[in-house]
Order: structure tokens, then C-alpha cells, then sequence
């Protein structure tokens, strides 16, 4: 090969090279300005912490209005965002609103209710990584006592959850024991658009 040959071969390596390194970038800084600052989560404002961690962005809302007081702090309502824009949504349960100060209560009325509210505090960690159910590719869920009705019960709340919407992905397994003796526990993967 000639010379003139190679560096036109070196250039065009180098400047393919910026143009992607460039993309990579305005991808990574339209995932970080997407992140809110606060969401509404059951009518109230609710605060969005997000820290930076390696190329990720871990989003977390509000624990003590999500779930009340614990001695530590769960992963629940909380999402990494990688610099791609994937959003990996941490295993969230079904935990009932309320007051911040209340110890963590889980949704009353049987796994129909806890399988909605626990899609719809996925929804509020979505929200606020700047995405939202709709771009949900795969969810994976926990159940306790898999049974055929539990599982109808469950999947029954889901579908009417996303409506006429198509479903994403979806995995199904069955648990011993979930965190605060859920009945079910969801994590998720989404894109942020």
C-alpha cells in the first residue's frame, strides 16, 4: 500500500473514531439532562437523587415518602442509567404511600393491588431517570406461593396495568421469600428515548 494511501486510511480511522467518541458524548449528556429533579408520586412532590458512578447514573427517589423509615437504605424506586441510555430498574415491591415517618407497610388487598402499585413505583423510578413504562423491554418477576390463581391474580393486575399497550419481555419465577414478605417483587431493563 502507499503512503498517500495509508494516511488517507489513518484519517479517515481518526476522524471515524472523534465522530463516535462525539455521539457517545451527546448520548451521555441527553440521558444525564433527562433525570429529574422531582416527580409527582402520589400528588406529592418527590425529591430525585442522582449521583454519578463510573459512566452510570444512579437515579433514587425519595425513600422516606416511598417506603417510610428503615435502618438502612433499600435499593426500592431506584435505577442506573448507563451512558448508552439502558435503565436497569432495581427489584421494587409493593409498598402503600404515606407518611414519611411510618414504618414501610406493603399495598393492601391481596397481590392484584401489590402488583399494581409495585408497577407503578417501577414507573415513578423511570419517570424519573427521564423514561417511563413505555419503554420497558424486559421485566423479570418474583412470586411467592406460585400458584396457578396467584399467578392469574398477578398477571390479571399487569395486563390491565399496561392496557393496550404491547407487553414488554417478561420472566416469571417463583420465590421462598421477598423482601418485607411481598407477594411479588419486580425488577426491569428500559431504554431511555
Amino acid at each position: 500500500m502507499k503512503v498517500g494511501a495509508l494516511r488517507l486510511v489513518a484519517g479517515f480511522a481518526a476522524t471515524t473514531s472523534l465522530a463516535l467518541a462525539l455521539l457517545a458524548w451527546r448520548r451521555h449528556s441527553r440521558v444525564w439532562n433527562r433525570i429529574r429533579r422531582v416527580i409527582n408520586l402520589d400528588g406529592r412532590t418527590c425529591a430525585v437523587r442522582s449521583q454519578r458512578s463510573g459512566s452510570n447514573v444512579h437515579v433514587s427517589l425519595d425513600s422516606a415518602l416511598v417506603h417510610g423509615q428503615l435502618p438502612f437504605q433499600p435499593p426500592f424506586c431506584s435505577a442506573t442509567v448507563s451512558r448508552c441510555g439502558l435503565i436497569h430498574v432495581a427489584g421494587t415491591i409493593g409498598l402503600a404511600g404515606g407518611d414519611p415517618g411510618r414504618k414501610p407497610e406493603l399495598e393492601r388487598g391481596g397481590i392484584g393491588p401489590e402488583t399494581t402499585r409495585t408497577l407503578e413505583l417501577m414507573d415513578a423510578a423511570l419517570r424519573a431517570a427521564g423514561s417511563s413504562t413505555d419503554d420497558i423491554t424486559m421485566i423479570h418477576i418474583y412470586l411467592t406461593d406460585y400458584t396457578a390463581e396467584r399467578f392469574a391474580a398477578m398477571n390479571a393486575a399487569y395486563t390491565k396495568f399496561f392496557g393496550d399497550r404491547p407487553l414488554p419481555a417478561r420472566i416469571t419465577s417463583g420465590s421462598t421469600h421477598l423482601a418485607l414478605g411481598a407477594s411479588v417483587e419486580m425488577d426491569a431493563v428500559a431504554f431511555a428515548p
